[in-house]
């Protein structure tokens, strides 16, 4: 996240812009999805850990989404469900890089 002033603001604009999207279509994974990852760039653990276990009931098969659930979770401690997130991402996304690596 960038830092200052500017940065803030920048991040906040992009929050209401997605409580926004989420207002309009609240099964809309890839909002509530992208709200996940801001949340937990801000270090708002539980907020994400929320909104990405929405987005994956909405779509189950979004690996990046799945990665980042597990990003929270190592984050929140909880190495053991971070684990079994960071597989299931690959699985879903064999070329891909786990967010936990």
């Amino acid at each position: 996240m960038p830092g200052g002033a500017s940065g803030r603001g920048q991040v906040s604009e992009e929050l209401a812009d997605l409580n926004r999207d989420i207002r309009l279509r609240p099964a809309d994974a890839w909002a509530i999805s992208s709200r996940g990852q801001t949340y937990l760039a801000l270090g708002r653990y539980d907020l994400a850990l929320a909104d990405l276990d929405r987005a994956i009931e909405l779509d189950p098969d979004d690996a990046e989404t799945v990665g980042n659930r597990g990003q929270a979770y190592r984050l929140l401690g909880r190495e053991e469900e971070a684990r079994a997130d960071f597989a299931r991402a690959t699985e879903l996304d064999p070329g891909s890089k786990p967010a936990g690596d």
